[in-house]
């Protein structure tokens, strides 16, 4: 609906009633085994460095407004937090290894996909944290896209467009540019 600019026309749907025993089933499921073999490589602790100021300031920069997490915080509200004190909170939840329940909820969606709307497989979750965890999130996802470089040719959960980045690149032989959104100030 909202993706094909007729959210004012009523659609029939799917209660969510109707919908959980179908999503029930799929997040239910125990994962399969990985059997591929896992690497050894030397362990680099400085993804869990103490958090800075910089970075926090960084994050909530490059951070784009869109819907709050079930907390209701905006990112105009997140703006409005000293820098120094979540990095501060930051650091404590890397201390202690977990975050506060209010922060590790989301609240999950369904968008309709199209397609025949009785059918629960027609729709796709989407969830939403809280805008305080999606900076957190952002400060370890570029500390991670720095020290684990993935394979030119991952287009999905990075920072580009995949699928301009992919029609370049089966149009004209070769990958284009990619631009270091994760390059902290010094």
């Amino acid at each position: 609906m909202v993706l094909e600019e007729t959210w004012e026309q009523e659609e029939t749907t799917l209660t969510l009633e109707d919908q959980e025993p179908f999503w029930s089933n799929i997040f239910s499921s125990e994962s399969e085994v990985d059997e591929r073999p896992v690497p050894k490589v030397q362990v680099d602790w400085s993804i869990v460095d103490p958090v800075t100021r910089e970075e926090v300031t960084k994050a909530v920069a490059d951070s784009e407004e869109s819907a709050p997490g079930p907390d209701g915080i905006t990112l105009r509200e997140v703006m409005t937090i000293s820098p120094v004190l979540l990095a501060s909170y930051f650091n404590i939840w890397l201390l202690l290894g977990e975050m506060p329940k209010q922060f590790s909820d989301g609240e999950t969606i369904l968008i309709p996909k199209g397609g025949d709307l009785t059918d629960p497989a027609n729709f796709r979750p989407i969830t939403m944290a809280s805008r305080v965890t999606r900076v957190f999130h952002k400060i370890l996802s570029c500390r991670l896209t720095v020290k684990v470089p993935l394979d030119p040719r991952q287009k999905a959960f990075v920072p580009v467009d995949g699928c301009a980045d992919n029609i370049l690149i089966t149009s004209s032989g070769g990958p284009s540019g990619r631009e270091n959104r994760c390059a902290w100030p010094s």
